[in-house]
């Protein structure tokens, strides 16, 4: 098989595993579920002090959340790969003739859709709540796109 062979099975088997746990996307949000819904009731009133740019602080508290989730789910993504360490899932991989490449790239594509999938919760959770988005549908797209990034660097 190719090398785009064992990344695409990889990548397959990575999205099965989370199809087959979707608590885990559950989990992981009720942090910044719960730091969205505290800290935008919390500091909604400081939007009212003099230079403050936004009518909403759930506008201005948004993004950060977004991005903060995508870095947390990011560096814990390396504990399901000790797993399989601790295993033997990797050891069985590393024997088998394929490249080493798509074994990373497999679990890279799911970490980056898991953190898309949580950030259009947590950006459709914010809309519900009163938050605009000055950049249209582009500016979340970027956002969306930005914190999948930094969560597969980290």
């Amino acid at each position: 098989m190719t090398a785009l062979a064992h990344s695409w099975y990889m990548t397959v088997r990575h999205i099965r595993a989370l199809l087959r746990q979707p608590w885990w996307i559950a989990i992981s949000l009720v942090q910044p579920i719960i730091w969205l819904l505290l800290f935008g009731a919390l500091f909604r009133r400081i939007v009212e002090l003099p230079g403050f740019e936004t009518e909403s602080y759930i506008t201005f508290l948004t993004p950060g959340i977004v991005i903060m989730s995508a870095m947390f789910s990011g560096g814990w993504s390396g504990m399901g790969l000790l797993e399989d360490i601790d295993r033997g899932v990797v050891d069985r991989l590393l024997v088998t003739p394929m490249s080493r490449g798509p074994i990373m790239v497999g679990r890279l594509i799911q970490q980056a859709l898991l953190s898309a999938i949580q950030s259009l919760i947590l950006v459709g959770l914010a809309l519900l709540l009163g938050a605009d988005y000055p950049g249209g549908v582009g500016g979340v797209v970027i956002l969306i796109v930005a914190g999948s990034l930094l969560s597969i660097s980290f």
